[in-house]
């Protein structure tokens, strides 16, 4: 009795940590959407984009999309963030994304900028050329 016990608390764990991993994954391919969808509303040209890439902070409890443009080296990329509004296990569970929080800035060569500083000007001439 306990045996079956045991295997059956094993089996609900893993169908548990099966669901988290799934609605996460969900969750981050949609936020990765929404990224981008957001990027060409940004008016960076889609052929303009090399690579994207969604990171994770849990320290800041926010998500990261950077934006490598074609004709620019890896020490600068357009960064968009969002914190997310609930904790994490929450906010994949309910699956909502407010695309008005996203928030926008530069990455050039060590430094967090501004999108609209002067400081950005290389990057937003290479998404302009």
């Amino acid at each position: 009795m306990k045996k079956k016990i045991r295997n059956i608390l094993i089996l609900t764990v893993l169908s548990l940590l099966f669901i988290f991993f799934i609605t996460k994954k969900t969750y981050e391919y949609r936020l990765e959407k929404e990224f981008y969808s957001y990027s060409i509303k940004k008016e960076i040209p889609k052929n303009k984009i090399r690579k994207t890439e969604l990171i994770y902070f849990s320290k800041g409890n926010r998500y990261e999309y950077n934006v490598y443009l074609k004709n620019t080296n890896d020490d600068s990329y357009v960064v968009f963030s969002y914190v997310l509004p609930n904790f994490p296990i929450k906010s994949y569970v309910t699956q909502k994304i407010y695309p008005n929080d996203f928030l926008s800035s530069a990455y050039i060569e060590g430094a967090v900028v501004d999108l609209d500083s002067t400081s950005a000007r290389p990057l937003i001439e290479a998404i302009n050329k």
